[in-house]
């Protein structure tokens, strides 16, 4: 049984490597991706090469890979695709802990097959990581509670690598440890402290060297999460819960209906006046609320964007459902048939082709395959033609907010500006310009909404495909290469000074 065992784990981590390598995507495509590529060969919180608080463990994984690939792109899509092996295994070895062996099947194959775990394992996202991580902490804090083992170093290695790898995940991963410290013995209890303690300060000591002290890392920290945290409001609160069913239905699919098994059991529970069970079954029940409860509220009430936000309680619920699926499924006999159906739904809704005239608007991140392959072929093509076309000395390229950090990645030795009022008339960003040239970026508002054309620059290039239509001017060219994808370009000369507003650019006379 034992060797069955780590043959599955072997299985599963093979698995998990083989489906996602050869899918990788090829180019940045969404925001985070080029911060964390650049922080790579040169990391800075102030170009927010990562965006504060940072990612040091993420980000040395990457610098790792770094060294035998010279490409911090590939470089991180390797530790994406590294941990989806990994975390295959993690999930069968936790099922199988928590409950049982075809639980632990279930839970690894909803996260091979599930659109959100699939697509952070071909992407440079470092939300990927988290349920792994996450998952293999409270693993280690379920064999603390129920089987009695004394981990206390483990538990200490676990919780600073976590908060090494994101520090954000402190807020959800220390009531986790310190409910560990709490069933674990006094000398245990120690271990776990120094442990962690110890095991921090190995990785943070350089890393404040890096990032200029911890007076500095602190200041820029603070002033990015000013901004990262929104003020509560019932419009938050609607968008929020819609992100989360979102970002359900995408990670489970049809899998996620075997959830309503726990109100169900609850209901009979509480109409039979069975308590009992529920006292014996407090431990289990707080173990899970601890795992579920604070990234739920957090991304329900504060913070979520999209399902990368919420991987700590969607980690929970890979387990969850995986039980509940196989406590039905198992009565009506039709276990094998319905895991099988609940893989083969999970990967049409991840590789099915939503837009195959490319006629939808780009989609930074859809947790779709489909936009993966679109976003790769429309800014390779476009990135190939202007690099071979046009002289970055004299050449700006002018981008929408969607794009900013991608093109500012693959075009470093081109000048850059993203202007907001292209896109949006909301007041708190139409206003906004940004501008990068050989990865350095700086943001500023443009009260006027006008831009003067640099010294040197003799050619404009409007990146976005539907761009043709903002801008008129003699010399003025389009250039299509098939399915939608377009680029513009117009003669210009330096000092000319142009005006925008919402798709529109103008030169102004003067």
């Amino acid at each position: 049984m034992i060797r069955k065992n780590y043959c599955l784990i072997i299985l599963f981590f093979i698995i998990g490597i083989a489906l996602r390598f050869p899918l990788i995507e090829k180019m940045q495509s969404h925001w985070d991706g080029p911060q964390y590529s650049i922080a790579v060969v040169r990391y800075s919180l102030i170009q927010e090469t990562p965006a504060p608080p940072g990612y040091p463990l993420y980000i040395a994984m990457g610098r790792l890979f770094y060294f035998f690939t010279h490409d911090p792109h590939k470089a991180l899509l390797f530790v994406s695709v590294l941990f989806s092996g990994i975390g295959a295994s993690v999930f069968y070895w936790s099922g199988r802990l928590i409950f049982n062996k075809i639980t632990g099947i279930i839970a690894a194959s909803i996260f091979l097959s599930g659109s959100t775990f699939y697509y952070f394992g071909l992407t440079t996202y470092a939300y990927g990581i988290t349920p792994v991580v996450i998952t293999i902490l409270m693993s280690i804090l379920y064999l603390i509670i129920f089987k009695k083992k004394q981990l206390g170093l483990v538990l200490g290695l676990a919780f600073s690598i976590i908060v090494g790898i994101r520090p954000q995940e402190l807020m959800f991963v220390l009531p986790m440890f310190l409910a560990g410290i709490i069933f674990l013995p006094g000398k245990q209890r120690f271990f776990a402290i120094a442990g962690s303690i110890a095991f921090f300060l190995i990785w943070f000591l350089p890393y404040l060297k890096i990032v200029g002290g911890l007076d500095n890392y602190i200041k820029v920290s603070n002033n990015f999460a000013k901004g990262a945290i929104l003020p509560f409001s019932f419009q938050n609160l609607f968008e929020f819960s819609e992100l989360m069913l979102k970002g359900f239905w995408l990670s489970f699919g049809v899998a996620g209906i075997f959830i309503l098994y726990y109100p169900y059991k609850l209901i009979n529970i509480l109409k039979n006046n069975n308590f009992k069970l529920l006292s014996k079954r407090k431990k289990q029940i707080i173990f899970f609320m601890l795992w579920f409860l604070p990234s739920f509220l957090f991304n329900l009430f504060i913070r979520t964007d999209h399902a990368g936000y919420q991987m700590e309680y969607l980690s929970a619920l890979t387990i969850l459902i995986s039980f509940a699926v196989w406590s039905v499924l198992k009565k009506k006999n039709t276990l094998n048939s319905g895991v099988l159906l609940i893989i083969l739904l999970n990967l049409f809704i991840f590789f099915r082709n939503w837009d195959k005239d490319y006629s939808k608007p780009y989609r930074p991140t859809s947790f779709h395959y489909s936009d993966i392959r679109k976003n790769d072929l429309i800014l390779s093509t476009k990135v190939n033609f202007i690099k071979e076309k046009f002289n970055p000395k004299t050449t700006l390229i002018i981008i929408t907010p969607t794009l900013w950090r991608p093109i500012m990645y693959h075009f470093s030795e081109y000048l850059v500006y993203e202007i907001d009022g292209l896109f949006t008339k909301e007041k708190k960003f139409e206003k906004i310009i940004r501008i990068s040239r050989n990865w350095n970026s700086e943001m500023y508002y443009s009260d006027q909404q006008k831009f003067t054309v640099p010294d040197n620059i003799e050619t404009l290039i409007l990146f976005d495909s539907e761009s043709n239509f903002w801008i008129n001017g003699k010399g003025k060219k389009v250039y299509s290469f098939g399915k939608n994808i377009k680029i513009t370009s117009l003669p210009v000369n330096q000092q000319e000074v142009f005006s925008y507003n919402l798709y529109s650019i103008e030169k102004v006379d003067k």
